[in-house]
């Protein structure tokens, strides 16, 4: 299982990979997110751990630290 701490460092890591992409890319990856994040509050989806590395890895494309 992932820590707490795991969790907010993947969201933060993720956030900043969304915030360098270009504007319009931003929007979507932004949308996905938090459609992502309401299924896993309301409890009606479950992302498993390759799901999130490929979506981690889909939104993250091309951009460098």
């Amino acid at each position: 299982m992932i820590s707490e701490h795991s969790d907010h460092d993947a969201l933060a890591a993720r956030l900043a990979a969304i915030d360098a992409q270009p504007l319009e890319d931003r929007a979507a990856a932004f949308s996905q997110l938090s459609e992502e994040l309401r299924a896993r509050l309301d409890g009606t989806g479950v992302i498993d751990d390759v799901a999130a590395a490929s979506t981690f890895a889909t939104t993250t494309a091309g951009v460098t630290a």
